[in-house]
């Protein structure tokens, strides 16, 4: 299974525009209880890009009305 999941990203990130690297190597994917710093590593890393992003931002009233 682990093999069919990781063809399926390599699949995914060769069709990016850009890619947002967020090394979470030390957590699995059942470890739920540890989201909220998994959600914030990925902010950080986010936050690093943040120049090359700029392009995709939304303005407070687009955001509004998606």
């Amino acid at each position: 299974m682990d093999l069919i999941v990781r063809e399926n990203e390599i699949r995914g990130l060769s069709a990016a525009d850009l890619v947002v690297n967020v090394d979470l190597h030390e957590y699995s994917s059942i470890q739920y209880e540890k989201s909220k710093i998994i959600i914030e590593k990925g902010r950080q890393a986010s936050e690093e890009k943040a120049r090359v992003l700029e392009p995709f931002a939304l303005k407070d009233e687009e955001w509004r009305h998606t």
